[in-house]
This record gives C-alpha cells, sequence and structure tokens, in this order.
C-alpha cells in the first residue's frame, strides 16, 4: 500500500474531542452543586462570625453602660441617660447576634429553637 503525501492539514482526520464522549450535562451539574455547596458553607461561616462579633459589641457595651450608670452622679443626669441608651444598644447588638446564630443554624440544616 502506498501513501500519497499530503498537500495540506485539511486533508488530515480530525479526531473526536475527549470531552465530547462525557455527558457535558452531569459535569455541569456537579460543577454547579459543588459551586452551590462552596456558596452556602461560605455563607453559614459568615454568618456565624457576624453573630460572634454582634455578642461581643453587646457584650461589651453591656458593661460600658452598666458602668457608665454606676459612675453617674445622679439617676437623672446625662450621664445616666447616656448608660441607658447604650444598654438599649447592647441589647440590640446581642439580639442581631441570635438572629445571625440561628440564620446560621439554619443554613447549615440543624434545628432551631423556634418551635
Amino acid at each position: 500500500v502506498e501513501a500519497e503525501p499530503l498537500k495540506s492539514l485539511e486533508e488530515l482526520p480530525k479526531a473526536v474531542a475527549p470531552e465530547s464522549a462525557i455527558h457535558m450535562t452531569s459535569l455541569r451539574e456537579v460543577a454547579n452543586n459543588s459551586a452551590n455547596n462552596a456558596i452556602q458553607t461560605s455563607q453559614a461561616k459568615r454568618r456565624k462570625d457576624k453573630a460572634l462579633i454582634d455578642l461581643g459589641l453587646g457584650t461589651f457595651g453591656g458593661f460600658a453602660s452598666i458602668a457608665v450608670i454606676v459612675f453617674a452622679g445622679e439617676l437623672q443626669s446625662a450621664q445616666a441617660l447616656c448608660g441607658v441608651l447604650g444598654l438599649l444598644g447592647s441589647a440590640y447588638f446581642v439580639y442581631e447576634s441570635i438572629q445571625h446564630s440561628r440564620a446560621a443554624k439554619a443554613e447549615a440544616g440543624a434545628p432551631t429553637d423556634d418551635a
């Protein structure tokens, strides 16, 4: 058998791409599931971190506000009023911390105390 020389590269038989043998929709589905899991994990971690930060701020603010109230000369002074407002702000941060913690648990699939 004698082979003739090629005149151009277009005469070469084209090889089948290796990815054409694989079902691309299955690969897309696996990639999408993996990306969604990574996003959910990241969001849960972010909520958990936010809950810890809010709890820390609420706790520190609460103690600082109590100190301001205790060291106020009179309970009807502006200093005592600022301490009370600080306590309210601290309570807000503790409330936000609880909400973020519940949301993180819900995203992780853990049961919440809302029953």
